[in-house]
């Protein structure tokens, strides 16, 4: 392939973030550098989105541990150096590529009779829908390997599962059962999408959620007949930002 200055000089196979420059540039330029100064942010963008995708479909495919920057250009099409030039250690890519949201909020309204099957129907359907290249699944099994991908896996389901779901509970142990489901989001995710093992991981897809749904609902009413005791939990949340984060903390680079 040319490169983006020499398509550009012979106006045959600009790439899409040239289009709208070629007609006005088609002669004179030699390097990347001859372009205008909006022709280069595009390509830029465009080479930044290309290398997030194919970094969440590597480590989706083998993991973050066996994942490496060269095999990640290779499937963008780059040159290892320019993806270390836009992200730097693999670290901080990963979190890049992984930045997501779960979007609970967005079921939580409603009648609290139905609402397990709200959150199992979202979760599922988002795991399913999304196949092996879902980012939070790539977060997950990374987690296995690294304890500060790990951390920040904790970190968003307290913050995206348990959080959100916390405001509509009551009770003494409403922080322990705002950590249940958390953990059971974690825990499924990891049990059938990862480990692929068991009866949760054989389930049908329906059968999942009608499943989780009324294991959470119950979870949510309160019924658990473990006495109150509880787990002790209220003290953790004290140390989880308060309001919503809508991305996971890009974890720190090493030294």
């Amino acid at each position: 392939m040319c490169s983006h200055a020499e398509c550009v000089q012979r106006a045959t196979c600009a790439p899409a973030p040239y289009l709208g420059c070629v007609s006005l540039y088609t002669s004179g330029v030699k390097t990347a550098r001859d372009l205008p100064e909006a022709c280069r942010r595009r390509d830029a963008n465009a080479s930044r989105q290309r290398i997030l995708a194919a970094a969440r479909t590597q480590f989706a495919a083998t993991g973050y541990d066996r994942s490496t920057i060269r095999m990640i250009a290779a499937a963008a099409g780059v040159s290892p150096n320019l993806v270390t030039r836009y992200f730097g250690a693999k670290q901080r890519l990963f979190a890049e590529a992984t930045a997501l949201e779960l979007g609970l909020e967005a079921v939580l309204p409603g009648p609290r009779g139905t609402l397990g099957q709200r959150i199992a129907t979202h979760v599922v359907g988002r795991w399913e829908g999304q196949g092996g290249d879902d980012p939070l699944i790539s977060m997950v099994r990374a987690a296995a390997a690294d304890e500060q991908v790990a951390a920040e896996v904790s970190r968003f389901f307290a913050q995206q599962a348990a959080r959100p779901v916390l405001a509509l509970l009551d009770g003494p142990d409403a922080h322990d059962r705002a950590a249940l489901v958390g953990a059971m989001m974690l825990g499924i995710s990891m049990t059938r999408y990862v480990l692929r093992t068991g009866p949760i991981a054989a389930a049908q897809p329906a059968a999942l959620v009608t499943w989780l749904g009324g294991v959470l609902q119950t979870v949510l009413d309160g019924d658990l007949g473990v006495g109150a005791a509880g787990l002790g939990t209220r003290g953790t949340w004290q140390h989880l930002p308060s309001g919503h984060a809508g991305r996971v903390n890009r974890p720190s680079e090493p030294r």
